[in-house]
C-alpha cells in the first residue's frame, strides 16, 4: 500500500471523532507488512477471547481438560478490584442462551463456542476462571504471540456502548460497587500501579486518592491550560483542603443548569476566573463574529470536543478549526462583544 493511504488514515479517525487510530496489514503468502501505528497499544476488547481459546486449546492438548468436559454456568466471579462479588447483567451481554444454563452445565467446547460465535461475556469469564489468567498469559508466551497484554483487570466494571456517540458508557451499574454512594475516602477500590519492576503491583485507595494521583500525573498538561486559581482549587479540593459539590448537604440548583449558569462562586465562596478554552467555547455558543484578517467567521457549532465551524462571509464557505488555533484571536474576539 502507497504512502496515500497512509495519509487517509489520520482524516478518517478525525472525521470519526477517534482519538486514536491505527491500520497493520501482514500478507502471510509474502511476509510482507505495512501498518500506520502499528505498535500503539489498544484496548483488546472482545478480541482478547482469541487469546483466551488459544489457552484453551492448549490446556486440552495437555490434557488438563476434554472439549467434552462439561462445567457448571454460575454468574458469579470475585472482583479483581475489592474481592467483591459481581454478575454480568444478561442485558447487557451479547448471547442469552449462556444464561439460560445458569444452575445447570455446559460443555467446554458450547462455551468456546458461545464466547466466539456470539461473543458471550458469561462464557469467557467462566473459561478466565478455568484456565487461568497466569496459564493463558504462559501460553501465549510460549508460542511467541507478542503485542497482547491478557490481564484479569478490573472484572466488576462492564461498561456499555455510549448511547449517543461512539465510544463507552460507564453508569453506576456497571460498576461492581456504585461510585456515587460509595464514601469518598473509602479505601475499598484497588488502583492498579503501571511500574516496569512490579507491572501487577496493587493496593486499596479511595476515590479521592485515585483522583489525586491522576491530577498529579497529569498536572503539568492541566496546569497548560488552566488558569493558576482554577489550577489550585482543583489541587485542594483533591486533597481536602477545600470543598466540593461533593461535600454540600444538598445539590445546587445551579447544578441542573449548569451549561448556563456556574454556581461555583456561590456555591463555594470563591471566585473563580474562566479558563481560555472555556472562554473560546463561550464566544462560539453565543454565535459572535470572529474576524481573522478580511476574513468575517459566524461560528455555527461545534464538532467534537476540540473544533469550532464557522461560516466564512461573504461566500457562506464553512471553516473549521480547533480550540488551540483560535486562543490567539481570544482577547479581539471577546471585544466584539
Amino acid at each position: 500500500m502507497g504512502d496515500a493511504f497512509a495519509e487517509e488514515i489520520p482524516v478518517i479517525a478525525e472525521e470519526a471523532q477517534l482519538k486514536a487510530a491505527a491500520v497493520a496489514v501482514h500478507d502471510f503468502a509474502s511476509g510482507a507488512d505495512w501498518h500506520v501505528n502499528g505498535d500503539r497499544w489498544f484496548h483488546a476488547a472482545s478480541t482478547i477471547k482469541v487469546a483466551i481459546l488459544v489457552a484453551l486449546a492448549a490446556a486440552v492438548a495437555e490434557g488438563r481438560f476434554q472439549l467434552s468436559s462439561r462445567l457448571a454456568v454460575r454468574n458469579r466471579f470475585l472482583s479483581a478490584a475489592d474481592g467483591l462479588p459481581f454478575r454480568i447483567a444478561a442485558a447487557r451481554d451479547a448471547n442469552a442462551e449462556v444464561h439460560r444454563h445458569i444452575g445447570r452445565t455446559m460443555r467446554l467446547d458450547e462455551l468456546a463456542g458461545h464466547m466466539i460465535a456470539t461473543s458471550s461475556n458469561l462464557a469467557t469469564n467462566l473459561l478466565v476462571d478455568l484456565v487461568g489468567v497466569g496459564y493463558a498469559r504462559a501460553v501465549l508466551a510460549r508460542i511467541g504471540v507478542e503485542g497482547v497484554d491478557l490481564r484479569r483487570g478490573v472484572e466488576g466494571v462492564q461498561p456499555i456502548p455510549h448511547t449517543t456517540r461512539r465510544g463507552w458508557l460507564a453508569r453506576a451499574d456497571c460498576y461492581p460497587r456504585n461510585p456515587f454512594t460509595t464514601d469518598i475516602d473509602d479505601p475499598v477500590w484497588t488502583a492498579r500501579y503501571t511500574r516496569h519492576d512490579a507491572p501487577d503491583a496493587s493496593a486499596p485507595a479511595s476515590l479521592r486518592q485515585i483522583a489525586q494521583r491522576i491530577f498529579h500525573r497529569f498536572r503539568l498538561p492541566i496546569a497548560r491550560v488552566s488558569d493558576p486559581l482554577t489550577f489550585r482549587l482543583i489541587g485542594a479540593v483533591l486533597s481536602g483542603r477545600a470543598p466540593s459539590l461533593l461535600d454540600l448537604p444538598e445539590r445546587p440548583p445551579g447544578y441542573d443548569d449548569v451549561g448556563r449558569l456556574c454556581g461555583w462562586d456561590k456555591a463555594l465562596g470563591a471566585s473563580v476566573a474562566r479558563s481560555r478554552y472555556e472562554r473560546v467555547l463561550i464566544r462560539a455558543l453565543s454565535g459572535t463574529p470572529l474576524r481573522i484578517g478580511a476574513d468575517v467567521l459566524t461560528p455555527l457549532g461545534t464538532r467534537g470536543w476540540m473544533r469550532i465551524v464557522f461560516r466564512r462571509e461573504p461566500d457562506g464557505a464553512r471553516q473549521t478549526m480547533s480550540l488551540d488555533a483560535l486562543l490567539p484571536h481570544l482577547e479581539a474576539w471577546e471585544r466584539r462583544t
